[in-house]
Parts: C-alpha cells; structure tokens; sequence
C-alpha cells in the first residue's frame, strides 16, 4: 500500500497495474484489499473469484489503485515495514535488491581472488621443473654422453614426386641395400637412390584379363532343343470405372498384344481407396522370354490403353515373389 500510494500520482494507471501484479503475489493483494476494506466499503472492492490467478491479481489491483487515486477517499498514510518495493525507475529503486546482488558480487570477487593464487602456485612449479630440465640437459653436454647430430644422419625429406613410389620401386630400393654395402648406414643408401634414381626397376606387369560375357544362342537348328523359359509382365491399371468386370481387362490386353493366350492372362481386382469413384486391377501376361521386352513396351506405351487410365509396372511383394 505504501507504493500503491506514492506512486499512484506519478506512474499510469496501467503501469502500476501491472508492476504491482507481477510483484506482489495474489495473497498479498489479498491482504492490501482487507485492509482498504477497515476505510472504506467492501462494495467497491470486491473479491473476484473467476479467471486466472493471474487475471484476479489484475483485477484486485486495479481496484485498489481506484481507490488510492479516488480524491473523495481518505486513507491513512501507509509506510512499508520490509521494503520490499518493486524498483521503478533510477529514481525508485529496491535498495535491498541492490544489497544482495552487491552482496552475491563481492563473494564472486573473493573465489576469483582464490583462483589467483592457484594460478601462482602452478605457475611456479612449470618454472621449477623447467630449471630442473635445463640443468639437467647442462650436465649431459659436459660429460659428453649427447654427441653432437648433423644433418647428414637424417634421410632427405621425401617429396610428393618421391611419395609416388610403387610396389616394385620399394622392392627395387630393398634389393640395391641388400646388393651393397651392408655395413653402411641407411643414409648413404637414401642418397644413392636419390641421386641415382630408380631406372633398374623392372617393368609393371598389368593384368588385362577380362571376364568374358555370357552369350545366348541363336541358331535354329533342331538338333538339340533348349528349355522354353518364360516370363511375367506385371501391369497396374487403375482409373477405370467401378463397374469394369475380370473380362473386359482380358479382352483389352488381347486386344493390344494379340500373340498372348487367353490362359496366359491372369487378372486380380484390387481394393481402391475410393470404391464408388474407380477401381485398380494387376494383371499378370505370361510370355517368351525373347518377347518380353517387346511386350513390355507395348503395355507401356500410352496409346495401348483407354483415354485418362494410369497404367504403370506392379512389383509384387517379395513374399509373392518367393512363392
């Protein structure tokens, strides 16, 4: 009440509204309203029980902010006992908010101060142990035991030309070390092939076998017969009316492709989605193996077919296949 009452005059209307509603919770507004009801009407500060928590905070605020701003009201002057003020502006500030981020801040100081001196302590060790190193390494120089290394105990470093070396330059490499001296380092070998080259490196032997394919027979010879292997054109026609019977199907793809028998067709209606727009058949058209890609084709083609049908190739599922 207290903030209510001092900043009715400064801030909006709506501004106080909702800063006090989204402070102070609904039991605390609870309290404020009894209070205002010791001075005046309870007529004029009702108790909202519908809507939200959130939507009752609004509500009661709003009311007593009527009241506060209300010039015909006489209220005592109220003064808040915790300070717990919501900070409006750089001119109302919640000082006790202050105190403890102030508070929080400085124990934050405090353990980097800590982090400091670890870092001190680490610190000087690296600068020990690097000292330790370096006397260390002093004294072997003085008794002789580190020899001094040239560049000439190194094998030349190898370029992208050089990294290219092949199976039978590696083995070539090997015989030219076995050839030689063996006594001598690894080095001087390095250096012979590097100046020498590698052309005593017998020829790449490249294997150009190549798989010959299967081929089918043509003649028409009778003296010995093959076996007549066959093959089933699968075919999904979909988009034709509800009413089209098993037989008509039949007459149309003997129709397109007159060298299939009767028996050789094999025609399954399908459930649609849509029973009463159209309906779907597979239709299985048994041939030689020779003419199936020409019968493929013309079951494919667009003008084998009625205007507006969806023709495509049916897979079937692998256990129909199976069996």
């Amino acid at each position: 009440m207290c903030f209510v009452q001092r900043k009715c005059t400064i801030l909006a209307f709506d501004d106080l509204v909702r800063v006090c509603s989204d402070f102070y919770s609904l039991n605390e507004l609870e309290k404020a309203r009894l209070l205002l009801t010791e001075y005046i009407s309870e007529k004029r500060l009702p108790k909202h029980r519908s809507g939200t928590e959130r939507d009752k905070a609004r509500k009661r605020m709003a009311d007593i902010a009527k009241v506060c701003l209300d010039p015909t009201v006489q209220l005592p002057h109220f003064y808040a006992l915790d300070l717990r003020v919501p900070s409006v502006g750089t001119d109302h500030v919640d000082m006790s908010a202050i105190l403890e981020e102030l508070s929080s801040l400085r124990h934050e100081v405090r353990g980097l101060s800590h982090l400091r001196a670890e870092l001190e302590e680490v610190k000087a060790r690296l600068q020990a142990i690097s000292a330790t190193n370096t006397h260390r390494c002093a004294d072997h120089s003085a008794s002789g035991s580190v020899s001094h290394i040239g560049v000439e105990h190194f094998p030349p470093l190898i370029t992208n030309t050089q990294n290219e070396l092949t199976t039978e330059s590696r083995s070539t490499a090997d015989d030219l070390c076995s050839n030689g001296d063996a006594a001598q380092p690894f080095v001087v070998h390095a250096r012979r092939l590097r100046r020498e080259g590698l052309t005593s490196a017998p020829a790449t032997r490249v294997n150009n076998k190549q798989t010959r394919k299967p081929v089918f027979g043509k003649s028409t010879s009778d003296k010995v017969k093959s076996v007549i292997t066959r093959r089933t054109v699968d075919v999904f026609v979909s988009r034709l009316h509800p009413q089209t019977k098993n037989a008509e199907i039949v007459d149309t793809v003997k129709d397109i492709y007159a060298d299939v028998a009767e028996s050789d067709i094999q025609c399954n209606r399908l459930k649609p989605r849509y029973e009463h727009l159209y309906c779907s058949f597979h239709v299985a058209i048994t041939v030689d193996t020779e003419k199936f890609q020409s019968a493929l084709e013309t079951f494919m083609s667009p003008d084998s077919w009625p205007l507006g049908t969806l023709v495509k190739r049916y897979f079937r599922p692998k256990d129909d296949r199976r069996q």
